[in-house]
């Protein structure tokens, strides 16, 4: 597999006014040890300088396979969808903007679908660049609101409910022509914070029967600015969070809402469980915070 030239790997990157971070991330992409791939750039209406910067990304890395687009729809599922129609790989590679790949990215990636030639969706390790440092309050079960994930160091599979982080995923073409699409009526659009695309597309894709891989060596790290850490922002996320679960299961049926309503009760639970073991060792603001972030993720799946 992966032996025709720029066929066969499509490294796709959306982008929406990031221009400050944007470059780090396709810097990171020019120093691939195998640079065997596709490069695909979706702008979305962008009104910084993110135009002139990937314009002079391209005249400056001519040697490389670059596509470059402007998708007039906005949301991350419009951009991410274009992406998908103008990649010509048989596998495509979600990056976020602020996300920076390691140099032995796609090389890996191709040793593993040498070796898994069943694989077809799945995603890779999103360790943190944090601007100043993790705040007090950050647990571990928090990292996957700044889209962080280390699930360890061996090849498994997402059991149950549990799926890639968009920031870094790797979706066999294909998979789109028989599942659809991201969801545009789900995920970010201009500056709001919805999200739920890619949780609705990889339950599709478990409901079909089809594994979906961690791969530990796909490693990124991705940039965690003060901004996101502010009280204002973890609580528009949070009520987020939960609002597009709402929108999400409703698309669905009204008993899947009622599910996500059910499952919402037992994250409680457990929520309750995690507050004591913080309070008994020392860690109020960890179990504080858990308990905040839980009753604002309720409030927007529930009103």
């Amino acid at each position: 597999m992966l032996q025709k030239k720029n066929k066969n790997l499509s490294l796709i990157v959306c982008t929406y006014n990031r221009e400050k971070v944007l470059g780090k991330c396709l810097d990171h992409l020019t120093k691939q040890e195998d640079l065997d791939f596709e490069l695909v750039l979706v702008n979305n209406k962008s009104t910084d300088n993110t135009d002139s910067l990937i314009r002079n990304f391209m005249n400056k890395y001519s040697h490389l396979t670059v596509k470059y687009f402007i998708e007039n729809n906005q949301g991350l599922s419009y951009a991410r969808n274009r992406g998908i129609n103008e990649a010509s790989g048989e596998y495509l590679v979600f990056l976020d903007d602020d996300a920076f790949a390691f140099p032995d990215y796609t090389r890996n990636f191709k040793n593993f679908i040498e070796k898994h030639p069943e694989f077809h969706a799945g995603g890779g390790k999103i360790l943190p660049c944090w601007e100043s440092g993790q705040p007090q309050w950050m647990s571990k079960y928090l990292l996957s609101i700044v889209s962080l994930l280390d699930l360890g160091d061996s090849v498994k599979l997402f059991t149950g409910r549990s799926y890639p982080i968009g920031a870094n995923m790797i979706i066999e073409k294909k998979l789109f022509d028989r599942l659809g699409l991201f969801n545009v009526q789900l995920g970010r659009k201009g500056g709001n914070l919805e999200g739920a695309e890619e949780k609705d597309f990889f339950l599709r894709t478990k409901g079909a029967g089809i594994p979906v891989y961690y791969i530990p060596n796909l490693v990124v790290e991705h940039w965690v600015p003060d901004s996101r850490l502010t009280r204002e922002f973890f609580t528009k996320q949070a009520l987020a969070i939960g609002y597009s679960e709402k929108i999400r299961a409703k698309n669905i049926s009204s008993v899947e809402y009622l599910k996500s309503c059910l499952r919402e009760l037992f994250k409680w639970g457990a929520t309750g469980i995690l507050f004591v073991g913080y309070i008994l060792s020392g860690s109020y603001k960890k179990g504080a915070k858990l308990v905040e972030f839980r009753w604002k993720i309720s409030k927007g799946l529930l009103f």
